[in-house]
């Protein structure tokens, strides 16, 4: 029995010597192996040999398979890698763009009116202590937006695409006014807005409010500071956009109203001595062009005493 164990471990003995012979490369772990029938020499291998061979054998399947297993676990990160890395690009593109687009901002001066026309050709009347920023560049066919803070009249340009008309967009920290080509004024002043609409058609979206307002020509929308309450109604356009031509068409305002546009339009707070003279009402046309003519005429229109200090307007 012995005998014909030894002739049996002979006859598989396995070779791990390199071949000289350049063959294909394969991923079965047994392809680098040989057998032969005989040992090279005729001595005899004891038990413990082939273990150790067997031991080592065992070892390099296992190395073999661990290599294996880190290649194909590390595939399924594959796409994720690409898709993150596509982000960081895309991001990084607007980032770039971002910092680099030129923003225009258009200023008036107490007293001080402008007129200028933007991008697309679009005028815009900025009254007295206002602001207007806008980017320099606006692509064709791609909305339009500004923001405002102040008053500003608007003759927006129509624009037509292949896909639609094109949509001009009005930014103030309580409204965004929405529309195609039409005229209109916005005033933003003391954290109330008004929307009033010319000609065309507007549409407004309102902070907390929850659905859209189109408006009409005549239509004037206010939203209200604190509640944010808006209020809908029919006036006369040319009473909101008078101040373009440097007056103003009152109708039973108040006098307390009146010293609140004249503290946005120069910067000199006005103090009345009473309630009961601040609810005076005035009907008629100012001129705002001059602080002196419009004090004259106040002054004239009230019987009041009008005192004009370095930093504030005195009615006694």
């Amino acid at each position: 029995m012995k005998a014909d164990r030894s002739s049996s471990r002979r006859s598989l003995f396995w070779d791990f010597r390199p071949k000289r012979r350049k063959e294909e490369r394969t991923n079965d772990p047994l392809a680098g192996l040989r057998f032969q029938e005989a040992l090279p020499s005729d001595r005899e291998v004891s038990d413990a040999e082939i273990d150790r061979q067997v031991a080592r054998l065992q070892t390099k399947l296992r190395q073999r398979r661990d290599q294996t297993a880190r290649s194909h676990s590390l595939r399924p990160w594959l796409p994720r890698v690409a898709a993150v890395l596509a982000g960081i690009m895309v991001v990084g593109s607007a980032l770039f763009w971002l910092l680099h687009a030129q923003t225009v901002r258009v200023e008036t001066a107490f007293g001080e009116t402008k007129v200028f026309w933007l991008p697309d050709s679009s005028r815009v009347t900025l009254n007295a202590h206002s602001s207007l920023t806008y980017t320099a560049d606006w692509e064709e066919g791609t909305t339009r937006e500004v923001h405002l803070e102040g008053e500003a009249f608007f003759s927006v340009r129509k624009q037509q695409t292949a896909t639609g008309r094109v949509k001009f967009v009005v930014h103030t920290e309580d409204v965004h006014v929405e529309v195609l080509g039409t005229e209109f004024n916005v005033r933003q002043r003391r954290d109330q807005t008004q929307v009033m609409l010319e000609e065309g058609s507007v549409r407004l979206r309102v902070k907390e409010h929850p659905h859209e307002i189109l408006m009409q020509p005549g239509d004037l929308v206010e939203v209200l500071p604190r509640t944010h309450e808006v209020q809908q109604r029919i006036v006369n356009p040319e009473r909101y956009s008078s101040w373009k031509q440097h007056q103003w068409i009152l109708n039973n305002t108040s006098l307390q109203e009146i010293a609140g546009r004249i503290e946005e339009l120069y910067g000199l707070p006005v103090r009345l001595p009473d309630s009961a003279t601040a609810h005076l009402q005035l009907t008629g046309t100012f001129p705002t062009g001059e602080l002196t003519k419009l004090l004259d005429v106040l002054s004239a229109s009230t019987g009041l005493q009008v005192e004009q200090q370095k930093d504030q307007i005195l009615l006694h």
